[in-house]
């Protein structure tokens, strides 16, 4: 075997193992990296590896949750065109982001660890299709290797899993199929498209269509610089055949686009409608883009401002200092037209993350750039393209393409003075970090690195000319670093994973077709992963028909995108607690038996909390025998109502806590009332409930100045009181004596409704993970207007009925076009009841009612994804037998195996 294809066999093997290697601590369970753990609010809990394994929480909401609903529904034999367990249903794979469509890879979303081994297999797809590709363009081995290795590792990646992600694998495949095409062209051969549309198809069946528009524009720039070197009438054959292609790609992406277009027109879309123009990164982020570990694991310190949180909502991806001085280079070791476009795109996507005007301007006139938030999703294209510009710059190194020194030396000098400047200008925001103990290693490890990756980079390419070997050490220099900055959200994950979904179980058995509404356990979407029916959703979009029945029956208050039952409220707005107390028959109305709260939180009793801020919390330790007193000037809202208990935020030092917390709570010169509660019952920084032994009865009016002794006995270890900063300007007056100034503890005081001695919900579960209550007459999924008639539900899709005479079936699933239903067989008019329910008129005697949903235009759909599919075979046939018809032409065998991957 020659060595050129024993180093090309190696290469990809090394490909396809480093993602497993790098992942290998999660594959083990060592880190887990399971969404559900940090953002599934199902009661599991585990030791935080510190901040988050990733950056954007719909990982977790869409990818996870909604990505398992598909798979399930596909392993059923049932297509996932819709979601029946998320609001009163709301379309599944119209909302793009879950990928339901994203075959085969959606399917491993059925297993627990599914969503770490789509991500491994997107980055192997990755790392072979750019290695495959810079092959393609005559690059070395080597650069090739590095080019791939930098991709497989790349910042979003790291950053960001599944949706935004996902598209980007396939970006270098689409570039593969357009180089391939080119070079048949050039030698006068017939063009093999076949991997354009597959690459065009994956890219939107991956479930983010911002990111797959923008790598297109970037797909785009990179033809009209690969125009170069054909003859004109090549030019138009090879637009001819790129046309045909991406015809057939949009062709086989129809039974996503033509819903997803469908319910954009009837959904809310959030920024999408050009609010984006001119919306930019703050310019510190630009120093976390260049020095991944600067500001710590992804979300784990808070500098007290708006703007690191800004920074990690936002940012999409990194592209070290390290490899940013190699691209630059790339522009002197290879001053071809490809690099030119490729450092023009960077720059143009820079620019419109910033709002550098008028480069941004110009950026804003492309077709719907206004429209996406293009500083968060533009990022895999721009770091595909720095990878290139580096693999150029190796490859021109190892062919001694001639280079000033003194110009090599300047871009690292030029780097080193931005990265100063950007440090200096952040200086108090590192100062605010830096009061964090932990984050001070993390910094100094920071910027170590990046001195000693770019000095090493400084001495090894002036050692170049000198030294054989000076090539590969680069390149493994380069793809530590790389892996460096990949390892720290891995890491992140958390250990020592005990499973509780006690609560989701019982859910599970006793909800049936009814429905629950979430204040916090269970979180938005969750509740399709686990089948259980919730009215809560994360959805964007989000039809707006539901929207609009939320706001004006159920929470005037709610976000269109977050339903989650823990909206922020301002001064002004109720909390969802009250909403959900004077509402209960609206929440009744939609099918909704139980509703969920975190342990011992009762959302039926008034709750009146201490105005205290968010952030900025420190905790106030308690040994045996101290005790903590704040004062509280109560509102008048509390005057005549009886307090029977609070809650208090507590930590107890990982369950190390003991003895019992005591509580009395006095009206100044008035009556007292006490409790207590053993802290082996507490859960760690959450809320403790202390029931009081008889209630404090609140003076109907005059001064309502409460003091509040929190005091812990009998114990051997201590307990914290987690205190907050006081809302600046508060009425409350709230004060903490022998505590600083400023500060007080997060207390809710329970306060029982007037004339009321019972409420009526009934608590049916309570446990660690969640409190549920039932509702007393929740209306039931299928429900009969006349008749009467004999109902029995077999499923939310097939209902048997035994009428006496004419009748109604109201089936509470959101009216949607393309529902049917059939009466015994029969197609039977479907119509609107209720505002969004469904609604069908049975005449007399036994029926069976059965629903269905397909898109509309759905045979149209069909029939031009069956052209698509046609045009992909007719594609492989042709390159088949062009293959077969020549098989001693390199150009001409395209098929990928390790012998002429790169051919």
């Amino acid at each position: 075997m020659s060595k050129f294809h024993t180093g090309n066999r190696f290469c990809i093997w090394l490909l396809i193992l480093l993602p497993v290697l790098m992942r290998l601590p999660a594959l083990l369970g060592y880190w887990d990296p399971d969404p559900s753990l940090f953002v599934g609010a199902v009661g599991d809990h585990f030791k935080a590896g510190g901040g988050y394994p990733w950056i954007d929480p719909n990982v977790g909401f869409q990818a996870q949750a909604l990505g398992k609903l598909s798979a399930d529904q596909w392993l059923s034999g049932q297509v996932p065109w819709w979601n029946s367990y998320t609001g009163v249903g709301l379309p599944l794979a119209a909302e793009a982001q879950p990928g339901s469509f994203f075959l085969p890879f959606v399917l491993l979303y059925h297993f627990r660890a599914g969503g770490l081994w789509v991500e491994i297999v997107l980055q192997i797809i990755a790392g072979l299709c750019t290695y495959a590709l810079l092959r393609r363009l005559s690059l070395t081995v080597l650069a090739s290797l590095v080019g791939a290795v930098l991709f497989e590792f790349n910042g979003t990646f790291a950053w960001h899993g599944a949706p935004i992600a996902a598209p980007i694998a396939f970006l270098p495949m689409l570039l593969l199929g357009i180089e391939q095409l080119r070079g048949r062209i050039g030698s006068g051969h017939s063009g093999s498209w076949l991997l354009i549309p597959s690459a065009l198809a994956w890219s939107l069946y991956a479930g983010f269509p911002e990111t797959a528009y923008i790598d297109g524009l970037f797909a785009g720039l990179w033809v009209i610089a690969r125009l170069d070197g054909l003859t004109r009438r090549q030019q138009f054959v090879f637009a001819g055949k790129l046309f045909i292609a991406v015809c057939v790609g949009l062709l086989c992406s129809l039974p996503l686009l033509g819903p997803f277009a469908e319910y954009l027109g009837r959904a809310y879309i959030g920024g999408h409608d050009g609010a984006f123009a001119h919306v930019a990164l703050p310019g510190a982020s630009s120093l976390l883009s260049l020095i991944p570990w600067l500001f710590g694991p992804i979300d784990r310190f808070n500098d007290q401002t708006p703007l690191l949180g800004a920074i990690w909502g936002n940012i999409g991806g990194y592209f070290t200092a390290l490899q940013l001085a190699f691209a630059i280079m790339g522009i002197m070791f290879a001053p071809r037209r490809l690099t030119a476009c490729l450092f023009v795109w960077m720059f143009l996507c820079l620019a419109k993350t910033f709002d550098w005007r008028p480069f941004s301007d110009l950026m804003n006139v492309l077709p719907m750039v206004k429209s996406a938030a293009f500083f968060r999703y533009s990022n895999p294209s721009w770091e595909f393209a720095g990878v290139v510009m580096v693999a150029l710059g190796i490859d021109g190194l190892q062919r001694n393409v001639p280079s000033s020194y003194k110009r090599q030396l300047l871009v690292f000098l030029i780097i080193l003075i931005v990265i100063s400047g950007g440090l200096w200008s952040a200086r108090d925001m590192i100062k605010n970090l830096s009061l964090s103990i932990d984050y001070r290693s993390y910094f100094y490890l920071s910027v170590f690195w990046l001195l000693f990756s770019l000095l090493a980079g400084m001495v090894l390419i002036g050692l170049h000319k000198h030294w054989r070997r000076c090539a590969e050490m680069i390149v493994l220099l380069l793809c530590v670093d790389s892996c460096i900055a990949f390892s720290l959200p891995i890491c992140s994950g958390g250990r020592d994973v005990v499973k509780q979904e006690s609560g989701v179980a019982f859910l599970q058995v006793h909800t049936a077709l009814q429905r629950i509404y979430s204040l916090g356990p269970l979180a938005p979407n969750y509740g399709s992963y686990f089948r259980i029916a919730q009215i809560n959703h994360n959805y964007l979009p989000v039809s707006q028909d539901w929207m609009d029945y939320i706001h004006k029956h159920i929470d005037p208050s709610a976000d269109n995108v977050t339903f989650i039952g823990e909206d922020p409220r301002s001064d002004h707005e109720i909390s969802v607690e009250e909403e959900l107390a004077t509402r209960r028959s609206a929440y009744e109305e939609l099918g909704v038996k139980y509703v969920l709260s975190n342990h011992e939180k009762n959302p039926f009793i008034k709750l009146l909390s201490t105005d205290i801020r968010d952030g900025g919390n420190q905790p106030l330790s308690l040994q045996d025998g101290q005790v903590a007193v704040f004062h509280w000037n109560l509102p008048s809202s509390a005057a005549g109502r009886h307090i029977t208990g609070l809650t208090v935020t507590i930590g107890n030092y990982g369950d190390h806590a003991d003895g019992v917390l005591t509580a009395q709570l006095c009206i100044d010169r008035g009556a007292c009332a006490a409790g207590e509660r053993n802290l082996r019952e507490s859960v760690d920084n959450a809320a403790l409930k202390i029931t009081l032994h008889q209630a404090l009865v609140m003076p109907s009016a005059g001064p309502m100045r409460l003091t509040v002794k929190l005091g812990h006995q009998q114990s051997r270890s201590a307990v914290a009181i987690w205190i907050w900063p006081v809302t600046p300007g508060s009425s409350q007056q709230l004060t903490l004596d022998n505590a600083a100034p400023g500060f007080a503890p997060a207390v809710s005081l329970q306060l029982a409704p007037k004339g009321q001695d019972a409420a009526e919900e009934k608590l049916v579960y309570s446990g660690r993970d969640m409190d549920i209550y039932e509702l007393p007459n929740p209306k039931p999924y299928f429900e009969v207007d006349g008749g009467p008639c004999d109902l029995k539900s077999v499923s939310r899709r097939e209902a048997d009925l035994d009428c006496q005479g004419p009748a109604k079936l109201i089936r509470r699933e959101a009216f949607y076009p393309g529902w049917m239903a059939s009466v015994n067989g029969s197609d039977s008019p479907l119509e609107r009841t209720g505002e969004i329910f469904q609604r069908v008129n049975l005449a007399a005697g036994k029926q069976r009612v059965l629903f269905d949903y397909r898109p509309s235009h759905f045979w149209l759909i069909l029939f031009g994804f069956g052209l698509g599919i046609a045009g992909l075979l007719y594609a492989a046939w042709r390159d088949w037998e062009e293959f077969r018809r020549e098989p001693g032409n390199a150009s001409a065998k395209q098929v990928l195996t390790p012998n002429n991957l790169a051919m």
